[in-house]
């Protein structure tokens, strides 16, 4: 999904997240952001298991920022499942939060 943020342009970020999946198998998904109506990936075809793994992107924003700016996590395989997130946070600067 795509969690609304409105950043400020030109700026870097730093996202950190835990997140497992509710089948066994694994399933390949990206991170990254929207911030003028297209698609960047910061991570790409991560896997997801049944236990939490924390993942880390940092990215700089562009110049110009939307209304719909934010940031996602998208599976990418077909296969239908729940995924669940914890300790999401999103910082200014190059640290992700632990």
């Amino acid at each position: 999904g795509v969690y609304a943020y409105q950043f400020k342009p030109s700026t870097q970020y730093s996202l950190s997240f835990y997140a497992r999946r509710s089948a066994t198998s694994a399933a390949a998904f990206n991170i990254g952001r929207t911030d003028n109506g297209s698609d960047t990936d910061c991570l790409t075809n991560q896997t997801l298991t049944t236990t939490y793994t924390q993942f880390s992107c940092t990215f700089t924003t562009g110049a110009t920022i939307n209304a719909s700016a934010g940031f996602y996590i998208k599976q990418t395989d077909t296969a239908t499942d729940t995924i669940y997130l914890d300790g999401v946070t999103l910082v200014e600067g190059t640290t992700a939060l632990a």
